[in-house]
Protein backbone atom coordinates (compact mmCIF):
# COMPACT_ATOMS: atom_id res chain seq x y z
CA UNK A 1 0.00 0.00 0.00
CA UNK A 2 1.34 3.84 -0.62
CA UNK A 3 2.85 5.74 1.88
CA UNK A 4 1.64 9.17 1.92
CA UNK A 5 4.02 12.24 2.14
CA UNK A 6 2.89 15.03 4.25
CA UNK A 7 4.26 18.95 4.27
CA UNK A 8 5.52 18.63 8.05
CA UNK A 9 4.86 21.14 10.60
CA UNK A 10 7.64 22.85 11.74
CA UNK A 11 7.10 25.52 13.73
CA UNK A 12 4.14 26.05 15.88
CA UNK A 13 3.28 29.23 14.05
CA UNK A 14 4.05 27.24 10.55
CA UNK A 15 1.10 26.81 8.22
CA UNK A 16 3.06 26.11 4.96
CA UNK A 17 6.12 25.54 3.01
CA UNK A 18 7.54 25.88 -0.05
CA UNK A 19 9.49 23.17 -1.93
CA UNK A 20 12.65 24.22 -2.92
CA UNK A 21 13.90 21.29 -4.35
CA UNK A 22 12.98 17.32 -5.20
CA UNK A 23 15.70 15.03 -4.77
CA UNK A 24 14.24 11.85 -5.85
CA UNK A 25 12.83 12.20 -9.60
CA UNK A 26 9.39 9.94 -9.97
CA UNK A 27 10.19 6.24 -10.51
CA UNK A 28 13.57 6.58 -8.30
CA UNK A 29 14.07 4.20 -5.14
CA UNK A 30 15.07 5.69 -1.68
CA UNK A 31 15.33 4.57 1.49
CA UNK A 32 13.51 5.37 5.04
CA UNK A 33 15.13 8.56 6.55
CA UNK A 34 17.21 9.47 2.89
CA UNK A 35 16.42 12.77 2.23
CA UNK A 36 13.50 12.87 -0.41
CA UNK A 37 12.90 16.91 -0.80
CA UNK A 38 13.83 19.98 0.97
CA UNK A 39 11.50 22.96 1.62
CA UNK A 40 11.77 26.14 2.77
CA UNK A 41 9.12 27.90 5.57
CA UNK A 42 9.12 31.53 6.92
CA UNK A 43 11.34 30.28 10.06
CA UNK A 44 13.96 28.02 8.37
CA UNK A 45 15.03 25.49 5.54
CA UNK A 46 15.23 21.78 5.89
CA UNK A 47 15.73 18.61 4.33
CA UNK A 48 12.81 16.58 4.33
CA UNK A 49 13.79 12.14 5.02
CA UNK A 50 11.22 9.54 3.49
CA UNK A 51 8.99 8.20 5.84
CA UNK A 52 9.41 4.87 4.57
CA UNK A 53 11.76 2.89 1.91
CA UNK A 54 10.19 2.08 -1.53
CA UNK A 55 9.74 3.56 -5.05
CA UNK A 56 8.71 7.09 -5.84
CA UNK A 57 5.10 6.66 -7.30
CA UNK A 58 3.79 10.22 -7.66
CA UNK A 59 4.80 13.68 -7.08
CA UNK A 60 1.64 16.22 -6.57
CA UNK A 61 3.58 19.34 -6.14
CA UNK A 62 6.18 20.70 -7.83
CA UNK A 63 9.48 23.00 -7.62
CA UNK A 64 8.95 26.76 -5.81
CA UNK A 65 4.80 25.75 -4.60
CA UNK A 66 3.75 26.66 -1.22
CA UNK A 67 1.51 24.00 0.07
CA UNK A 68 -0.59 24.07 3.56
CA UNK A 69 0.82 21.90 6.64
CA UNK A 70 -1.12 18.46 6.47
CA UNK A 71 -1.20 18.28 2.61
CA UNK A 72 -0.27 15.58 0.58
CA UNK A 73 2.90 16.39 -1.35
CA UNK A 74 3.75 12.90 -2.31
CA UNK A 75 3.28 9.24 -2.50
CA UNK A 76 6.09 6.08 -2.03
CA UNK A 77 5.63 2.58 -2.84
CA UNK A 78 6.56 -0.70 -4.61
CA UNK A 79 7.25 -0.43 -8.42
CA UNK A 80 3.91 -0.50 -9.79
CA UNK A 81 1.68 -0.19 -7.19
CA UNK A 82 -1.41 1.78 -8.80
CA UNK A 83 -2.69 4.81 -6.38
CA UNK A 84 -6.64 4.94 -5.61
CA UNK A 85 -7.99 7.26 -8.99
CA UNK A 86 -10.69 8.95 -6.71
CA UNK A 87 -8.08 10.25 -4.59
CA UNK A 88 -5.85 11.49 -7.00
CA UNK A 89 -8.78 12.91 -8.70
CA UNK A 90 -9.57 14.85 -5.44
CA UNK A 91 -6.06 16.16 -5.13
CA UNK A 92 -6.04 17.20 -8.86
CA UNK A 93 -9.45 18.98 -8.34
CA UNK A 94 -8.27 21.03 -4.76
CA UNK A 95 -4.79 21.73 -6.77
CA UNK A 96 -6.44 23.50 -9.32
CA UNK A 97 -8.59 25.49 -6.98
CA UNK A 98 -5.17 26.66 -5.34
CA UNK A 99 -3.82 27.79 -8.84
CA UNK A 100 -7.24 29.55 -9.95
CA UNK A 101 -6.92 31.62 -6.65
CA UNK A 102 -3.34 32.50 -7.72
CA UNK A 103 -3.93 33.66 -11.13
CA UNK A 104 -7.64 35.18 -10.32
CA UNK A 105 -6.42 38.76 -9.66
CA UNK A 106 -6.22 41.37 -12.31
CA UNK A 107 -3.06 41.14 -14.11
CA UNK A 108 -3.81 44.99 -14.84
CA UNK A 109 -3.19 46.21 -11.45
CA UNK A 110 0.65 45.42 -12.24
CA UNK A 111 0.29 46.95 -15.38
CA UNK A 112 -0.85 50.27 -13.77
CA UNK A 113 2.15 50.52 -11.46
CA UNK A 114 4.17 54.03 -12.13
CA UNK A 115 7.34 53.28 -14.14
CA UNK A 116 9.58 54.64 -10.87
CA UNK A 117 7.76 52.39 -8.83
CA UNK A 118 8.29 48.79 -10.72
CA UNK A 119 11.90 49.90 -11.06
CA UNK A 120 12.15 50.31 -7.40
CA UNK A 121 11.20 46.81 -6.59
CA UNK A 122 13.68 45.45 -9.33
CA UNK A 123 16.44 47.40 -7.82
CA UNK A 124 15.49 45.96 -4.57
CA UNK A 125 15.76 42.39 -5.54
CA UNK A 126 17.40 39.75 -6.80
CA UNK A 127 17.39 36.49 -8.98
CA UNK A 128 19.28 34.09 -6.02
CA UNK A 129 16.57 32.96 -3.42
CA UNK A 130 17.35 33.44 0.15
CA UNK A 131 15.62 32.28 3.19
CA UNK A 132 13.14 34.12 5.01
CA UNK A 133 15.66 34.25 8.12
CA UNK A 134 18.65 35.53 5.95
CA UNK A 135 16.38 38.55 4.18
CA UNK A 136 15.25 39.25 7.63
CA UNK A 137 18.91 39.67 9.13
CA UNK A 138 19.87 41.41 5.83
CA UNK A 139 16.83 44.19 6.86
CA UNK A 140 17.23 44.43 10.42
CA UNK A 141 20.97 45.15 9.72
CA UNK A 142 20.31 46.97 6.67
CA UNK A 143 22.22 44.80 4.43
CA UNK A 144 21.31 45.54 0.07
CA UNK A 145 20.48 42.82 -2.07
CA UNK A 146 23.83 44.11 -3.92
CA UNK A 147 26.10 42.89 -0.78
CA UNK A 148 24.09 39.54 0.00
CA UNK A 149 24.84 38.85 -3.72
CA UNK A 150 28.22 39.57 -3.07
CA UNK A 151 28.85 36.98 -0.29
CA UNK A 152 30.42 33.86 -0.52
CA UNK A 153 27.40 31.14 0.60
CA UNK A 154 28.58 27.56 2.12
CA UNK A 155 24.89 26.63 1.92
CA UNK A 156 23.52 24.11 -0.66
CA UNK A 157 24.27 24.63 -4.33
CA UNK A 158 26.14 28.00 -2.70
CA UNK A 159 23.01 29.64 -0.73
CA UNK A 160 24.20 32.36 1.61
CA UNK A 161 22.77 30.92 4.88
CA UNK A 162 22.63 32.83 8.26
CA UNK A 163 25.73 31.74 8.92
CA UNK A 164 27.65 33.31 6.09
CA UNK A 165 25.51 36.75 6.71
CA UNK A 166 26.46 36.82 10.51
CA UNK A 167 30.20 36.02 9.57
CA UNK A 168 30.45 38.80 7.00
CA UNK A 169 28.77 41.15 9.42
CA UNK A 170 31.51 40.37 11.99
CA UNK A 171 34.10 40.77 9.47
CA UNK A 172 32.71 44.02 8.42
CA UNK A 173 32.42 44.86 12.06
CA UNK A 174 28.96 47.23 11.98
CA UNK A 175 25.22 47.05 12.70
CA UNK A 176 24.13 49.76 10.07
CA UNK A 177 26.01 48.88 6.63
CA UNK A 178 24.83 50.25 3.47
CA UNK A 179 25.74 50.04 -0.05
CA UNK A 180 27.50 53.59 -0.47
CA UNK A 181 30.14 52.20 2.16
CA UNK A 182 30.96 48.64 2.05
CA UNK A 183 32.89 47.68 -1.05
CA UNK A 184 30.80 45.10 -3.51
CA UNK A 185 32.82 43.29 -6.26
CA UNK A 186 29.95 41.65 -7.45
CA UNK A 187 27.46 44.34 -8.88
CA UNK A 188 23.93 43.21 -10.17
CA UNK A 189 22.64 43.40 -12.75
CA UNK A 190 19.09 43.26 -14.26
CA UNK A 191 18.79 40.32 -17.37
CA UNK A 192 16.37 40.66 -20.21
CA UNK A 193 15.01 37.29 -20.04
CA UNK A 194 11.96 35.28 -19.02
CA UNK A 195 12.15 32.39 -16.18
CA UNK A 196 9.24 30.68 -14.44
CA UNK A 197 7.95 32.61 -11.35
CA UNK A 198 9.36 31.58 -8.25
CA UNK A 199 8.42 31.34 -4.62
CA UNK A 200 10.28 35.05 -4.00
CA UNK A 201 8.40 36.69 -7.11
CA UNK A 202 5.56 35.29 -6.54
CA UNK A 203 5.57 37.39 -2.64
CA UNK A 204 6.78 40.60 -4.65
CA UNK A 205 4.00 40.50 -6.91
CA UNK A 206 1.12 39.98 -3.83
CA UNK A 207 2.81 43.06 -2.42
CA UNK A 208 2.68 45.18 -5.41
CA UNK A 209 -0.64 44.51 -5.73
Amino acid sequence: MAIDVIMPKLGESITEGTILEWKKALGDSIERDETLLEISTDKVDSEIPSPASGTLLEILYEKNTTVDVGKVIARIGEVGEKIDSQTKSSEKEDNKKEKETVTSSDPKIVLEEPEEKVKKVQKQTSNKFYSPLVKSIAKKEGVDFKILDSIEGTGHNGRVNKYDILEYLKKVGSSSLSIDSVSTPNEYHLEDKTEPMGHIRKIIAEHMI
